[in-house]
C-alpha cells in the first residue's frame, strides 16, 4: 500500500517504481495507492493513475486515514510505502522514496 498526494513529485516517483516492480513480479505481489488528500479533489486522483500509467488501483483516503485514525495508524511523510503480509498484517513500512 503507497500513500501519495498526487503533487508531490516524489509520490509520483514511487508509485511508477512500486507500478514496475508489480509488473516485473506479477502475479506474486499485488498493490494500490491511497491518496491523502480531500474527497474534493478526486478528480486528480483518477488524473494520477492515468497520466502516471498505473496498473494498480488508486483511491481517495477516508477521513479517519488522513487524520491519523485510520488501520494504518499516522501518516506523517509522502511517500510512504507499507508492505502486508498475505493476512493483511503491516510487516514493512517506509517514509519516502524506497530503493
Amino acid at each position: 500500500m503507497l500513500f501519495v498526494t498526487t503533487y508531490d513529485l516524489a509520490s509520483q516517483v514511487e508509485a511508477r517504481r512500486l507500478n514496475d516492480l508489480v509488473a516485473r513480479l506479477r502475479p506474486r505481489i499485488n498493490a494500490g495507492a491511497v491518496v491523502l488528500e480531500d474527497e474534493r479533489y478526486e478528480v486528480l486522483a483518477d488524473a494520477f493513475r492515468a497520466s502516471l500509467g498505473l496498473s494498480y488501483p488508486v483511491c481517495l483516503a477516508d477521513p479517519a486515514t488522513r487524520q491519523g485514525r485510520g488501520p494504518f495508524g499516522r501518516v506523517d511523510r509522502v511517500p510512504t510505502l507499507v508492505v502486508l503480509d498475505r493476512d493483511g498484517v503491516p510487516v514493512w513500512r517506509k517514509e519516502g522514496l524506497a530503493s
